[in-house]
């Protein structure tokens, strides 16, 4: 029997982008990943004194929740030496809390010779502001107040699209499958428009692979991070992102970080631009979900009679 033949009344859309995203992959050496949004730590954040940066990782969780328990109304940490160097005087009595980092070391590989650098784990300890005497808080500038410029046919899509619970808020952007839900920074925190959409279509594409809706094994599996198939997944959702982008007319602003992010990705798995090519046509079933495209019909080529004997 001859084979089923695909009518395609329109130009696959991933297709069109990831032939132009491999071509900017291929063409560019040098293609760093940049967020989208600013990193935007709250005012009560648990931060230096002395460098005003917030703490990451496990530090700020820490701190934060030693400064909830012990009621602390200073966001701001320092070691006895910072604080001596402020001219300040840790209160008798007070208990200081060990926070971690790493130091790089330079040692001589005893196979080789060879001078390598390693990451040393050290930790110090930090008194809360006010467990300190004589240091007044410093004066914190109120943030400047951003807007966010909706782009009316960005909106128009989003808006029909079948969407899980939103939430905005936190610094962090992903898709919770457990939960199905799709978390967002603020509007305002993105660096502009263009990447607000593009990234809550990242993150609607990976929606789309819910157990009850595409079921996609790199959403609905428990999937070991950095592996080929959640690198995989992260190729669909990408480039389900830029094809809508491109409906939106606003894939010319993205492009680039959205090539240098599926790099990252084809480099993270040690393999090349074949993910890429693999990744379209799951990014097209996508694609056609979010923007509520019935699957093209198939048709079958009537046989020529003699063919059938054959």
């Amino acid at each position: 029997m001859a084979k089923a033949v695909k009518t395609t009344e329109k130009k696959n859309a991933a297709e069109i982008v990831s032939a132009r995203l491999l071509e900017i992959i291929e063409s560019t050496g040098v293609l760093p990943w940049e967020r989208p949004w600013l990193n935007q730590a709250s005012a009560g954040a648990a931060r230096n004194f002395t460098s005003g940066k917030a703490y990451q990782g496990v530090n700020a969780l820490l701190l934060s929740a030693v400064q909830a328990a012990a009621g602390y109304s200073s966001p701001y940490w320092l070691t006895f030496r910072q604080a001596q160097e402020k001219k300040g005087s840790v209160k008798k009595g007070s208990h200081g809390t060990p926070v971690v980092y790493f130091n790089i070391i330079s040692i001589e590989d005893r196979e080789t010779g060879d001078e390598k650098n390693i990451p040393l784990l050290k930790y110090s300890t930090v008194f809360n502001l006010d467990q300190i005497d004589g240091i007044e808080a410093p004066t914190v500038e109120a943030a400047p107040v951003r807007s966010f410029d909706p782009i009316e046919e960005a909106e128009r899509i989003l808006a029909a699209m079948p969407l899980p619970q939103v939430n905005y808020g936190g610094n962090r952007c992903y898709y919770s499958p457990s939960l199905n839900y799709i978390q967002m920074v603020k509007k305002a925190d993105f660096k502009n428009s263009e990447s607000f959409y593009a990234t809550f279509f990242h993150e609607a594409a990976h929606s789309s692979g819910s157990a009850s809706k595409m079921a996609r094994k790199g959403v609905t599996d428990p999937i070991r991070f950095g592996s080929e198939t959640y690198g995989v997944e992260e190729a669909i959702a990408e480039i389900c992102s830029s094809a809508i982008c491109l409906d939106c007319a606003i894939f010319d602003k993205v492009e680039k970080n959205s090539a240098a992010y599926l790099k990252s990705w084809t480099k993270a798995i040690k393999a090349d631009s074949n993910l890429i090519i693999r990744a379209a046509s799951q990014a097209q079933k996508a694609y056609q979900f979010l923007m509520n495209i019935k699957p093209e019909a198939t048709t079958e080529a009537t046989p020529e009679p003699e063919k059938l004997a054959a």
